[in-house]
């Protein structure tokens, strides 16, 4: 940036001698990648090179999206940054998906959006939560800052693609019912245990009798009764 202008903004005449200037520095193109930089400046009077300041200045990028995915449940989505962010607890998830698209996706009002870490938003999905693995949303970035607030707010959106899990947990799941039935009982079986979002139940008999497969393959709830 050597020989390039800063833009005066202001001046203020602290005292008979003293005068505190304010000025913009001009734009900054790093190097390389990186999230952040620092640069050493100094800013001379165009005519007079004795009068000078010098600064260490922080140039930060706005943080951008480093992976988004489901977590090992299948119950909450995890996004990751390339800097710490501004982020703080439990906010509301409307400042991050405002689209009624990506609202039903995510099963807003019902979804909780927290900031575990400074650079991760993770998303417990609402109880009416839609989307699938490869879906997209799409995330506003006008509430997320950098952490020191160095850097301005990126005013645009990035498009999520949910990723799966590296690691995905099974359920664990217990079929309840009685280990003998009477020719004239009826048997009541139901399932208890963790299961993840979007839990579909099916049934099948070792037994040959076509009524009795024909009625399990009709059933998908977690409990059902078999009649006489």
């Amino acid at each position: 940036m050597n020989g390039r202008l800063a833009g005066l903004e202001q001046v203020l005449d602290l005292d008979s001698i003293t005068k505190q200037i304010r000025f913009a520095l001009p734009a900054y193109s790093p190097p390389s990648p990186k999230p952040s930089h620092e640069v050493f400046l100094t800013v001379e009077a165009a005519g007079d090179a004795s009068l000078a300041a010098a600064a260490s200045v922080i140039y930060r990028d706005a943080p951008k999206v480093l992976s988004s995915s489901f977590d090992s449940t299948g119950t909450r989505l995890v996004v990751t940054f390339d800097q710490p962010t501004d982020g703080i607890s439990v906010v509301p998830c409307d400042d991050y998906f405002s689209g009624d698209a990506d609202s039903a996706l995510i099963g807003y009002p019902s979804a909780i959006c927290t900031w575990n870490q400074p650079d991760t938003l993770t998303v417990l999905l609402g109880n009416a939560a839609t989307i699938l693995p490869s879906q997209t949303l799409v995330l506003s970035h006008l509430e997320i800052g950098s952490q020191d607030r160095a850097a301005d707010t990126n005013r645009g959106v990035t498009v999520l693609t949910i990723s799966l899990p590296v690691v995905k947990t099974p359920p664990s799941i217990v079929l309840i019912g009685p280990t003998s039935v009477g020719e004239c009982d009826t048997a009541s079986l139901s399932v208890e245990g963790t299961t993840m979002r979007g839990t579909v139940y099916s049934y099948r008999t070792l037994n040959p009798l076509p009524s009795l497969a024909s009625y399990l393959s009709s059933q998908s709830s977690s409990s059902l009764s078999l009649p006489p």
